[in-house]
């Protein structure tokens, strides 16, 4: 958007304010991201079991760490996902999400042409269970 006009917001983008959640609603626990560890629930601690219940339930992801990736690994994802996001445009719409589809660029979740949008684009990948491992993307 920003390379085409810096200017201009297009509609679908802007809320009305009655819309936006106030910070203590999205937050009423607190501002820290919760961190998860990967060794204590492969020990299946309850403890570790329980923070990642309520992970999932309040703030719908998580950090992980001791997952045992090692960081080289991690640092070339994160940049393979840089360079995927430096595409033009053109290129990352090769890769769209298909309808009824999760996988690929875009957003999810978007039922309406008339559906506010996140101010953000996802690529999302599923590699596990293999049998919803789509090579396209």
């Amino acid at each position: 958007m920003v390379k085409i006009d810096p200017q201009t917001v297009p509609h679908r983008y802007i809320r009305d304010h009655k819309d936006t959640p106030v910070f203590y609603q999205l937050y009423p626990i607190s501002s820290e991201v919760p961190v998860i560890d990967f060794s204590l629930l492969a020990k299946r601690d309850q403890h570790e079991q329980e923070k990642l219940d309520s992970a999932c339930k309040e703030w719908g992801f998580f950090r992980v760490m001791n997952h045992g990736v090692g960081e080289d690994l991690m640092q070339k994802m994160k940049r393979a996902a840089a360079g995927f996001f430096d595409l033009e445009m053109e290129e990352k719409q090769k890769y769209s999400m298909e309808e009824n589809n999760i996988q690929g660029y875009g957003q999810a979740f978007v039922v309406s042409e008339d559906q506010k949008l996140d101010w953000s684009h996802i690529m999302i990948l599923m590699a596990n269970p293999p049998p919803y491992r789509n090579l396209k993307y």
